[in-house]
């Protein structure tokens, strides 16, 4: 039995789920009782009439409480336009943070204006035309009066797309067929547990969700499917998902040999019907089309490869890539259009990224459309396994990787997910109308935006400020000069070399669908996921925010797409032994790589020092992307199940392998990133626990081995007990000291602080420390938002901000050399390393090193203990912290501040892939100013 929903009665059923709240209110406001208007822009691009248009505008807290209070007008008659809107995000005060804003607008060679109207005296009427949703027994009607009529099935299926009552497209399913020899086919069609839920409802745009099980007719059971439709007056979207939900996986297991899935076709098939004489035109490239009469079957098939080969400071060869079919060429754009040699039956149907994320075809057999968005053709053994012997490394014994040619996923939970658009004109589209259609579609960037002032004045996405990308001067600047658009520049038949020898890089962003939209580090040429290029792709996007660069919303973009899919265990599994969690399955959402790298996307256990959410949470609040909010909400279920183990409250200093605090600390930023898109009050309930956790372990008295600045040198009494110590062993002899909170000398104090087993530190890192101070800065900055809203405190926050004290006084102790650098001084990697090898941001002009990590947070500390000196807070004791935190912290802020923004945009520029480390928390920018560190 098919399931119904809507998102109305979901979110009712939540609610009733959700615990009750804490006492402390929860009421939100009353509005402002004022009221605005912002002026949307939508970019100019090759001439196009009606493309839906779909943005995520931000407003400020407290700025919106009622959707109804918002219009779209012609800015210059004030007269309505039809447009829709539906709620992405609130605050913690219930008031709109993120309005999802659709309407369908005219592209041309000029940028097109809306305003868009909210408050106190806003209404709107409704549209005399409108997109409406008709579910009964099962079947999901979709139409516009002026539009297109689209049948769904109880399965997802496309029962028939009409126009003035005249079908064109029908019996339309998704088909992934086995790469194994039997080569079954599954199907939607035979779907016995499809879920559907009405997520968008017009007058614009109705979005569908379906999932379900792919099963094939003998009732055998296949992996899981994700639909959507977003059907719009003239055309409708579709996000296509397969998801390996096998749940026999167990991260202390290895990764099996024997691939979970593999798909020689993965496609979504439908039959047409036109008036006459059937025709057809392939786009091709260089503006080109290949046309003519349907007689059987007509493709255009996109291929590609990347012989990745491993070699010091050598180039690798970069990609091939070729199409053939209709035609030949190298870069295949992506759609084909059916028409009739009489009547009106017309459509064009786009495939998204047909030649980056090769292999895919378009194909035509007498009636039946088939657009594959995984397919080879002329191969005649497929891959099922990976060899019995596995290559050396990275490569096999020729330095050759081992590509492999089916759709697959080594361990259980990969994703992947594709777009199409089917677009039924109204009239007849020109060869070079259908190319601007396509140019269009496939562009990556937010196409409607609101001025960028607008998304820094609402503090959606953190305190920001305009930066200017081109200056001369600035770490944003030299990120994108020096680091990213070097990587733009390139052909993608050209390779990245062995640590940045090549002129141009292909790291970045990798081709072909496993790999596209990745990152790998610069020191090898294979496509792997690797954490320290990838992290925090939400940083990328805000700088987008400040700076308008392309360049940043794309690489975002991509690398989040990418990983939300490929690099997120979508499967319930046994997670990694020693996070100390019951031997069962844990839920899904854990991350695929077991260190700072995963080979071919595939770790035998989740990594949690560097666990991020990339950027979903920005993606879905800025363009609506419900795969991202999907995803969103499975990681972040995931990383609260674990930290109940990784976090047990009471905190025992024994009970944990501790080499670094930033274990502990990324998936509390995870979490609060998480709640930015969710702004779940049940779950910043649990976050607050994990920032308790940190408290009490900055509570709890403990050794210090590691670098006394007296002697200028490492603890002299340190010995093991083993010649081979366990990672749970301390070490013996007399420490330099103990630490106290009680007497102002707290620390998080690891075993191994020196990213070794080796070291002599039992202290902590600037590298470790400083990621895992911001993650509980954010979470202070959610808490005093939920509390300003009427809640009840989660946290002692003068408990917290005396951990953020006692950890920065710490470092600043322990961790800063002030001989490092030729006297310059400089934060170290580890308190027993000297001298600094840490924080060298690459493009200084002086080869100073910047705390990219710590800038902000240092930031914030100083401006918090400042007030705090200033309104007498005992909290601010000056006998503790009067040297450290009154003293070296304002100089180190003036001295890290004056080198992030004078860093030479153009001084040793890289080509390895850009890291998420190489730019700072974006709200330091503004925070410096206001700080009075740097001039306005």
């Amino acid at each position: 039995m098919t399931k119904l929903a809507t998102v109305a009665s979901l979110a009712a059923s939540v609610r009733r789920a959700v615990p009750q709240l804490p006492p402390g209110g929860g009421t939100p406001p009353p509005p402002s009782g004022g009221g605005g208007e912002v002026l949307l822009t939508n970019k100019a691009g090759p001439a196009t009439l009606n493309v839906p248009v779909r943005t995520g505008i931000p407003f400020a807290i407290g700025q919106l409480f009622d959707l109804e209070k918002l219009q779209l007008v012609d800015p210059t008659t004030d007269v309505q336009r039809d447009a829709q809107f539906d709620s992405l995000t609130t605050w913690e005060d219930g008031s709109y943070k993120h309005v999802l804003t659709q309407f369908l607008a005219d592209v041309g060679a000029s940028d097109t204006t809306h305003k868009l109207k909210f408050g106190n005296g806003v209404s709107r009427t409704a549209p005399a035309q409108a997109v409406t949703v008709v579910q009964n027994s099962g079947v999901t009607t979709v139409s516009h009066p002026a539009g297109i009529t689209v049948v769904i099935n109880a399965q997802g299926g496309i029962t028939s797309v009409s126009r003035g009552g005249q079908q064109i497209v029908y019996d339309g399913v998704v088909v992934p067929v086995e790469a194994a020899v039997a080569a079954r086919e599954f199907s939607t069609a035979f779907a016995t547990d499809t879920a559907a839920v009405v997520e968008e409802s017009g007058p614009v745009t109705a979005c569908i969700r379906f999932r379900g099980t792919f099963r094939n007719a003998s009732n055998q059971a296949y992996h899981q499917y994700v639909l959507r439709w977003f059907i719009s007056r003239d055309s409708f979207d579709a996000d296509v998902t397969v998801v390996d939900e096998t749940s026999t996986a167990n991260e202390n297991s290895g990764i099996p040999l024997t691939f979970t899935m593999a798909l020689r076709k993965f496609a979504f098939r439908c039959k047409y019907t036109v008036d006459g004489t059937a025709q057809y035109r392939f786009g091709l490239e260089s503006n080109g089309m290949a046309a003519g009469n349907v007689t059987g079957e007509h493709y255009l098939a996109q291929t590609g490869s990347w012989p990745y080969q491993r070699g010091i400071s050598r180039p690798a060869p970069g990609h091939t890539f070729a199409y053939s079919g209709v035609g030949t060429g190298q870069f295949a754009p992506g759609f084909v259009n059916i028409q009739g040699s009489t009547g009106t039956r017309r459509f064009c149907v786009f495939l998204k990224d047909m030649w980056k994320a090769y292999p895919g075809e378009l194909n035509i057999n007498n009636d039946t459309l088939e657009v594959q968005f995984f397919s080879r053709r002329g191969v005649s053994a497929w891959d099922v396994s990976a060899p019995s012997v596995q290559p050396v490394g990275s490569f096999d014994g020729s330095n050759m990787l081992l590509e492999y040619n089916s759709l697959y996923n080594r361990s259980s939970g990969g994703a992947y997910t594709y777009r199409m658009r089917m677009s039924f004109h109204p009239t007849a589209r020109t060869d070079a109308e259908l190319h601007q259609e396509n140019t269009l579609f496939q562009r990556n960037t937010l196409e409607c935006r609101a001025p960028l002032t607008w998304y820094h004045a609402s503090k959606a996405h953190g305190d920001l400020m305009t930066i200017n990308a081109d200056a001369t001067t600035g770490q944003l600047a030299w990120f994108k000069q020096s680091n990213v658009a070097p990587q733009y520049a390139m052909l993608p038949t050209q390779g990245g070399g062995d640590s940045g020898a090549s002129t141009a890089s292909g790291n970045m962003t990798l081709y072909g669908k496993r790999n596209y939209g990745d990152r790998a580090r610069s020191d090898s040429d294979a496509p792997y996921m690797q954490q320290d290029t990838h992290i925090g792709s939400w940083k990328e996007f805000q700088a987008f925010l400040m700076t308008g660069e392309e360049m940043f919303w794309e690489m975002a973009f991509m690398a989040t797409q990418h990983y939300y899919d490929v690099d997120i265990r979508h499967n319930p599994c046994i997670p990694y032994g020693n996070y100390g969690a019951p031997s069962v399955n844990a839920p899904a959402g854990g991350t695929r790589f077991a260190g700072h790298a995963a080979f071919d996307h595939d770790g035998d256990h989740d990594f949690s020092e560097h666990y991020h959410v990339s950027g979903m949470q920005e993606i879905y609040m800025l363009t609506g992307d419900r795969r991202a909010l999907d995803v969103l909400k499975e990681t972040s279920n995931w990383i609260e199940y674990i930290t109940r183990y990784t976090h047990k409250i009471p905190f025992v200093l024994q009970d944990k392998y501790r080499e670094s605090d930033r274990y502990f600390g990324y998936p509390i930023l995870g979490m609060v990133q998480a709640n930015r898109g969710l702004c779940d009050r049940a779950y910043h309930v649990k976050i607050a626990d994990r920032v308790k956790y940190m408290d009490q372990w900055n509570g709890t008295d403990g050794p210090h081995f590691g670098w006394n600045p007296a002697a200028n040198s490492g603890a002299g009494g340190f010995v093991w007990a083993t010649s081979s110590p366990s990672p749970y062993e301390w070490p013996l002899g007399t420490p330099i000291g103990m630490n106290r909170r009680s007497e102002g000398t707290g620390m998080w104090g690891c075993q191994r602080a020196d990213n070794s087993y080796g070291g002599i530190s039992t202290g902590t890192s600037p590298w470790f420390s400083m990621p895992t101070m911001e993650a509980i800065w954010q979470f202070i900055e959610a808490e005093r938002r939920w509390v300003a809203a009427g809640y009840a405190a989660t946290i002692d926050e003068n408990e917290t901000i005396m951990t953020l004290y006692q950890q920065m006084k710490y470092l600043l102790l322990y961790c800063y050399d002030d001989a490092a650098m030729a006297g310059a001084g400089a934060f170290v990697y580890a308190e027993g390393g000297r001298p600094a090898n840490s924080f060298n941001t690459p493009g200084d002009s002086d080869g100073s090193v910047h705390n990219t990590l710590g800038i902000r947070v240092m930031l914030e500390i100083d401006k918090q203990y400042k007030a705090d000196v200033l309104a007498g807070l005992p909290r601010a004791n000056t006998t503790w912290f009067g040297p450290t935190l009154g003293t070296k912290l304002p100089l180190l802020c003036q001295k890290y501040t004056t080198m992030m923004w004078n860093t030479s945009a153009t001084t040793n520029r890289k080509t390895e892939s850009a890291y998420g480390y190489q730019f700072p928390f974006n709200p330091f920018w503004k925070l410096s100013i206001d700080q009075g560190y740097r001039a306005p």
